[in-house]
């Protein structure tokens, strides 16, 4: 979508700011650019469930691998109690 310098104008003149004329030709590109965008992402959220299914999502498949020894990082532990850290209690 393109913007006219009048309309850049039109917004300046409600946000009470006064602009050069090499700032507006530049807003209304970047202005254009933002709205485009804007649209791409409204075309985007009305994409129906089929277009959704065709993208392909990947996910790594779950595998139990082996964990540290938990005694052996107890025993790095100031304190610990059956099979826990210790901590200080921060909250009352």
């Amino acid at each position: 979508m393109e913007l006219t310098t009048k309309q850049v104008e039109h917004v300046a003149k409600l946000a009470r700011i006064r602009l050069s004329e090499e700032e507006k030709n530049r807003l209304a590109k970047e202005m254009a650019d933002i709205t485009t965008f804007a649209e791409q992402l409204t075309q985007m959220q009305n994409r129906t469930d089929e277009d959704m299914k065709a993208q392909r999502t990947f996910y790594r498949q779950d595998e139990v691998q082996p964990s540290y020894n938990r005694e052996a990082l107890l025993k790095n532990a100031p304190f610990a109690e059956d099979g826990c850290f210790l901590v200080p209690k921060v909250l009352e």
